[in-house]
């Protein structure tokens, strides 16, 4: 879904919205970035990454992320992966954290659940929910039906069991090889600016944040490009690198049937050997605009990789929790309470973003509780239960288009109970969540 498709990472101390996380595990031309003049020299860690092949079927299966029936897959360009990458304490081996980023759309309660399972029956007691995550690039030009709610299943036609069954063995594979070259190193973290690489997806949107806090930043939208690098005390060169930089994985049209992994990914081919309308080679292709998205984040990592980065040092630590949503109350800081409600997705969901817009006389931006079209008002009547009065009120000023938190037919619709996490590694800090932020909110969680 263009930009309503779930994301499951942000990084507090980095501060993205729309967070979607490029990854490597660098052979040869990360050894050759790493003879850098000057190493961070920070508190060593035992480090292990990993890869591994979650290419499932990648024909005659509708793909992820444009919730799209036409976007059927025809062919492959490039190969989905798993990356992982494992961070120990050397004094205490047992404090871990292990994080997995897919070529996929987004990662899944389900797909992590498989994961945990299978880990658990290889490594007894050493990896759990607490201390693992997976979260999805965001790409939308992978396949879908591997999400266990209705609503993302709806475009995939139902649960697509090999492309499940591809995610999880794959994710296995990347870890029992982190696991397996998991040795003392150190971490060093740096940023540089990236720009006519990404744009604001809803530039109207932006516009209704507060005007004095907008006039804080220079941009729409986050321009840096962060760089978490992993260096080998053997060899004395890096062994990988986990990058961040804010942009949407919609460089390749909706009308792309062929598997890749988007901009990201072809930085990350370049260095181991986006936008839709108006993205940076729009003129010629979304190819292009792919090739150039991901050659400014290959250029960006080379840079920072042969940079002398700030030492990461510290204990590590993580922290998981389950939390029902719906109806979840919490104190704002004026002393008041506030309360959440069952989900329900607005008439503004159905109008899109400005390099995605929605079909039929949806528009984005459409946050008010006025009445709206009367052929919508009955459709809706038939595809999700009307929604009450207390819901209309708690979701107020949006309205309502889909009250998707009271559909259980077949089974949930959309998920009630989700989970939260946070990883700390010295004086980094990851919260990973299971939404998709705006800019303006990345912000402020910074």
């Amino acid at each position: 879904m263009p930009s309503r498709g779930r994301t499951t990472l942000l990084a507090l101390l980095l501060g993205f919205a729309r967070f979607f996380p490029t990854s490597a595990t660098v052979r040869d031309a990360v050894a050759n970035a790493g003879d850098r003049a000057v190493r961070a020299t920070g508190s060593e860690y035992l480090l292990g990454t990993g890869i591994g092949d979650i290419t499932g079927p990648i024909v005659q299966i509708n793909m992820m992320g444009y919730a799209d029936l036409s976007q059927v897959g025809s062919g492959l360009h490039m190969r989905q992966r798993a990356r992982a990458f494992l961070v120990a304490e050397s004094a205490d081996p047992s404090q871990r954290i292990l994080f997995i980023n897919l070529d996929c759309g987004m990662g899944d309660s389900a797909i992590t659940r498989g994961v945990l399972a299978r880990l658990e029956e290889l490594y007894p007691g050493v990896y759990s929910a607490s201390n693992v995550a997976l979260a999805g690039t965001h790409a939308h030009s992978g396949v879908g039906g591997y999400l266990e709610n209705l609503l993302p299943q709806i475009t995939s036609l139902g649960f697509v069991p090999q492309t499940y069954e591809a995610i999880v063995a794959g994710s296995v594979v990347a870890v029992q090889r982190a696991h397996a070259n998991l040795a003392p190193g150190s971490l060093s973290i740096g940023n540089s600016t990236l720009l006519d690489t990404n744009s604001n997806r809803s530039p109207t949107s932006y516009l209704e944040n507060p005007a004095e806090e907008r006039a804080q930043y220079e941009h729409d939208v986050d321009k840096e490009f962060t760089l978490l690098r992993f260096d080998d005390t053997a060899t004395g060169t890096s062994k990988g690198f986990l990058s961040f930089f804010s942009v949407h994985g919609t460089s390749l049209y909706e009308n792309n049937t062929i598997i890749v992994g988007l901009s990201i990914c072809y930085g990350l081919r370049q260095f181991t050997l986006l936008t839709r309308i108006g993205g940076p080679g729009f003129r010629v292709s979304d190819f292009e605009s792919n090739r150039i998205i991901g050659t400014n984040q290959h250029n960006a990592a080379i840079a920072l990789m042969s940079s002398s980065l700030t030492a990461i040092s510290g204990p590590i630590k993580s922290t998981h929790q389950y939390t029902t949503m719906a109806n979840y109350t919490f104190p704002l800081a004026n002393g008041t309470e506030a309360k959440l409600c069952p989900a329900a997705l607005g008439y503004g969901f159905a109008g899109g973003t400005t390099d995605g817009p929605g079909a039929f006389d949806f528009v984005q931006g459409d946050n008010t509780s006025d009445t709206q079209n009367p052929f919508w008002e009955v459709v809706k009547l038939a595809v999700s239960p009307a929604p009450s009065e207390e819901q209309k009120k708690c979701q107020a000023p949006k309205p309502i288009l889909l009250n998707t938190g009271y559909s259980h037919l077949p089974y949930d619709w959309s998920p009630a109970i989700v989970a939260h996490q946070m990883f700390r590694i010295g004086q980094l800090v990851m919260i990973l969540s299971p939404s998709e932020l705006t800019t303006m909110a990345g912000r402020r969680l910074r």
